[in-house]
């Protein structure tokens, strides 16, 4: 855990805090969790399928009709919220080109320098191109986070922050408040917005390690997302993650995870080293920031998390 671009690191064990440092950071400080928030966007849609007030594998022009004659058109919302809908818009394509879909839309949002002419997200998300079936593969596409907090403001009536507030947030014991990356223009940035303190990300993860699921969602949702009820990675990708992890590699992404291991672990990482790691069977949650070189550099923290989780607990 000695490493320059480890900024805090907690771990929960049965509900108990085991380990916890802060060598970059105070406890009170929030940092800014990037992508980690997509699972607390999408914790927050599984709170409303929970409740009947959403249907996952509907059509998503069911809930947002300014997709309806757009690419988006006839793609579920479970492909959504699984990175599975097939839009051309991946991250990994890169912020270096500005005419790269995934510039464009943080672009929208004003989180990249605006060069192109300025364009709202939505008509941003209505000019997507799609590549491929939708549920064919696993891609890591934000927008589908996006388009995922559109519909749960559809359906809530509620600004993203607020229902987030109000399905998740308000539930889990936090000691602080989260805070939302907003745009000039009042846009969330659904994507990777979210600051909160290290304790609380914690507290989030024990969603999916307590017996009630803190009243949140349901044990069955908790069940789905690690029996395999997700888009398997192709051979490519198992093949990076069992290098990654030494012959012990996840073997499908769901609900934003980034990564779930046969036996129901499971990952969310984000931009310059923030990471979630839960393990329902065993018990445990692991939640860190960080913070990246100036070369790309950072920890090799979720590795060694994984192995020590397996050999102790």
């Amino acid at each position: 855990m000695n490493s320059p671009f480890v900024d805090g690191v907690i771990v929960m064990v049965g509900g108990k805090v085991v380990y916890e440092a802060y060598p970059n950071m105070q406890p009170y400080d929030r940092h800014l969790g990037w992508s980690v928030t997509k699972v607390v966007v999408s914790t927050a849609l599984a709170a409303l399928e929970d409740q009947g007030m959403v249907e996952v594998d509907a059509p998503i022009e069911q809930y947002l009709p300014d997709l309806a004659d757009t690419e988006w058109v006839g793609i579920s919302l479970r492909d959504i919220v699984n990175m599975s809908s097939g839009i051309d818009c991946q991250d990994s394509d890169g912020y270096q080109n500005t005419e790269t879909c995934i510039y464009r839309y943080e672009e929208s949002l004003g989180l990249t320098a605006p060069v192109n002419p300025p364009q709202s997200t939505l008509d941003t998300l209505r000019g997507m191109r799609q590549h491929r079936p939708a549920g064919e593969k696993y891609e890591y596409v934000s927008a589908d986070t996006f388009v995922t907090g559109l519909v749960i403001e559809t359906i809530t009536g509620r600004p993203l922050w607020l229902a987030l507030q109000d399905l998740v947030w308000s539930k889990i014991g936090a000691e602080a408040d989260g805070l939302m990356m907003i745009s000039p223009k009042g846009m969330p940035a659904t994507h990777g917005g979210l600051s909160a303190r290290l304790r609380d990300v914690a507290r989030f993860g024990e969603i999916f390690t307590t017996e009630d699921q803190l009243g949140v969602v349901s044990q069955r949702h908790v069940d789905d997302l690690g029996s395999a009820n997700g888009i398997a990675f192709d051979a490519e990708q198992l093949a990076r993650l069992d290098s990654r992890f030494q012959g012990d590699g996840p073997e499908h992404a769901a609900w934003q995870w980034d990564m779930i291991w046969p036996d129901g672990a499971m990952f969310k990482g984000g931009y310059a080293g923030p990471g979630i790691f839960v393990d329902p069977e065993r018990g445990v949650v692991a939640a860190f920031f960080g913070s990246s070189g100036t070369s790309g550099e950072g920890h090799a923290l979720l590795p060694m998390l994984r192995q020590i989780t397996r050999a102790l607990f």
